[in-house]
């Protein structure tokens, strides 16, 4: 599989060529710091993914959400959340209005699609 990047338009564009157009777009940072420990900036983001059958002519968008620490650059990403704008930037809001940190997104996210 070959990958090229882009950065255009306030979007991070990673295409996987022949299968999927990834866009990726920054929500907000939120800064967390604990007294022993060095502040972290916390980068939330959206992801866009469109898919389309060649056979159907079916095109759609599937949204995702992630979080990087941008010290370490430790990330967390799950695509393929929701196919609602709407809610994939509720999901998003709820994340980064409670500071979710790579380590726990994966299960915050699993509560959430169950809730």
């Amino acid at each position: 599989m070959e990958f090229i990047k882009v950065l255009w338009n306030n979007f991070d564009e990673v295409f996987i060529l022949g299968v999927v157009w990834l866009r990726q777009m920054e929500i907000c940072q939120k800064l967390l710091s604990f007294e022993e420990k060095p502040a972290q900036t916390l980068v939330y983001f959206i992801t866009i993914e469109d898919t389309a059958d060649k056979d159907d002519g079916i095109c759609c968008e599937n949204y995702g959400v992630g979080v990087t620490v941008a010290e370490s650059g430790e990330t967390a990403l799950v695509s393929n959340v929701t196919f609602s704008q709407t809610d994939i930037l509720i999901l998003a809001d709820l994340l980064a209005s409670h500071l979710v940190t790579p380590t726990t997104m994966q299960d915050v996210i699993s509560d959430w699609l169950c809730s």
